[in-house]
């Protein structure tokens, strides 16, 4: 399991009194913006965006981790851990399979609204349910984080 990082640039705009943080991908494009009155403020707002897509992206089997960074770059970078990684780790493991969370969470025999909290950001599942999870999908899912 690794962690994951997004170098960004941040602006400050005078007249709106906001800071912006600009988080740039390996190839140097935009990955995502987020603002505030605070630069951590704006720095949550630049980690929300990025999960967000990073998890919606994940429904339809795109896996955008690879543009991110496996070291940090640069004075200012977001860190993704390998746990906050792991619902878009589980997400793409089970589009890519075509299977709905329903499927899942029959297989591993819980309730699918049991199975949608693995694909949320904050799950901290037990390694016994990541098991189970493993053996529903036919995947390692630890390889993956």
């Amino acid at each position: 399991m690794y962690n994951l990082y997004l170098p960004y640039e941040v602006s400050f705009d005078v007249e709106s009194q906001t800071y912006c943080c600009t988080g740039l991908d390996r190839d140097q494009e935009i990955f995502g913006t987020g603002s505030g009155v605070t630069l951590e403020l704006a720095e949550q707002r630049l980690r929300e965006a990025v999960f967000e897509s990073l998890i919606s992206d994940a429904s339809d089997c795109n896996d955008y981790t690879p543009c991110l960074y496996r070291t940090p770059k640069g004075d200012n970078y977001l860190m993704f851990s390998a746990v906050e990684l792991l619902p878009i780790r589980i997400r793409l493991a089970r589009a890519a399979r075509r299977l709905k969370q329903a499927e899942v969470a029959e297989r591993m025999g819980i309730s699918q609204q049991a199975y949608s909290k693995l694909e949320r950001s904050g799950a901290n599942p037990t390694f016994a349910l990541l098991s189970r999870l493993e053996t529903a999908l036919q995947q390692e899912i630890l390889q993956l984080a």
